[in-house]
């Protein structure tokens, strides 16, 4: 492939965010959790309630739960992973990228995860 078109490809990937920019924030893992049980939300998407709080590093004003967005391009695929680990009793390990308002909080964004123990 050619030069240009290399950098045609990548720069039409990250103006449609699918690369995060330079101003992206930082991603983080958030843990290794088993899921105690799901609220699913049609205005934000999938709570996900673990047996431990998430780790918070992005200092969140709630870490008993975390957030899957509506508007994650692969929402769909990810709410049937996270249904599959919650089913199976299987751990998931979470990373996460900033914190998302509502109800007058603040929680840890799950933008992508693992599923099984990392062991």
């Amino acid at each position: 492939m050619n030069q240009r078109l290399i950098t045609g490809i990548f720069t039409a990937a990250l103006l449609c965010g699918y690369l995060p920019s330079a101003s992206a924030q930082t991603c983080y893992f958030i843990g290794e959790r088993y899921i105690k049980r799901l609220w699913f939300e049609t205005s934000l998407g999938l709570q996900i309630f673990p047996t431990q709080n998430f780790d918070n590093p992005a200092n969140c004003t709630v870490s008993s739960s975390a957030i899957v967005s509506l508007n994650h391009p692969m929402f769909k695929q990810l709410q049937a992973s996270i249904l599959f680990a919650w089913a199976t009793g299987k751990p998931i390990n979470a990373y996460g990228c900033g914190c998302q308002s509502a109800w007058s909080d603040t929680f840890p964004i799950v933008t992508n995860f693992g599923v099984g123990s990392a062991q």
